[in-house]
């Protein structure tokens, strides 16, 4: 569980490698060569250096890799959407005791789910003592909420869980995982910015290989 508390800075570590390369073989022609000549000084170590990360995926990532057959990968990818996640993804307040009771909860009054999918749970709830509305789903602030068509507060229980304060008459419970009205240009502009930035490494990298292909040429 200790992934779990500090996951966010560490999921910049698949851009930090994916950058790392390209920057790496950018810097190749400045590190091996020196006026159109190869430097051996450098160009060993290097060598050895790309070789000792060969041998480490080989020896770290594939031959310790179990192949999976056909028909349990099918299964697996078959039954993914029903298999729980790796709890080390899950948010830092969440715990598994969230999901002890698979059907909402609302002390005792009958509550039904008519409507349910990834982002949005339709409730009815009876009469009855007025309390909270107990959701086995982690709470998380984009969650909003509408009883009888009015919003109320999304908050959380001690396990993670979404928990709705509810009346004492019958109750219709909407809930809906809303983002901001932002997160659709600014994935659009994140898209748009790691485009320009691989068209232009990859514009600066073939003038350097043009660049020096022609020096080479001429010697």
């Amino acid at each position: 569980m200790f992934l779990q508390k500090i996951q966010f800075p560490w999921r910049w570590l698949s851009i930090a490698s994916l950058s790392g390369s390209i920057l790496f073989g950018l810097a190749l022609p400045f590190i091996l060569f020196r006026k159109g000549r190869l430097r051996r000084l450098t160009a060993y170590p290097v060598m050895a250096f790309i070789l000792v990360l060969f041998l480490f995926n080989i020896s770290q990532d594939m031959i310790p890799s179990t192949p999976v057959s056909r028909a349990d990968f099918q299964d697996k990818i078959t039954n993914m959407y029903q298999e729980e996640a790796c709890d080390c993804w899950w948010p830092i307040w969440a715990k598994r005791e969230a999901f002890d009771t698979r059907r909402p909860d609302a002390g005792g009054r009958d509550a039904s789910t008519f409507g349910s999918t990834e982002y949005t749970s339709q409730i009815t709830v009876s009469a009855g003592r007025a309390g909270q509305l107990r959701i086995p789903r982690f709470y998380h602030p984009y969650w909003t909420a509408a009883v009888n068509g009015t919003p109320v507060q999304v908050n959380k229980d001690e396990s993670g869980a979404i928990v709705i304060p509810i009346p004492s008459e019958p109750a219709d419970v909407s809930l809906v995982f809303k983002e901001p009205a932002y997160v659709w240009p600014a994935t659009i502009l994140s898209f748009l910015t790691w485009g320009f930035i691989l068209l232009f490494l990859s514009g600066y990298y073939l003038r350097r290989v043009s660049g020096h292909l022609a020096l080479t040429h001429l010697h």
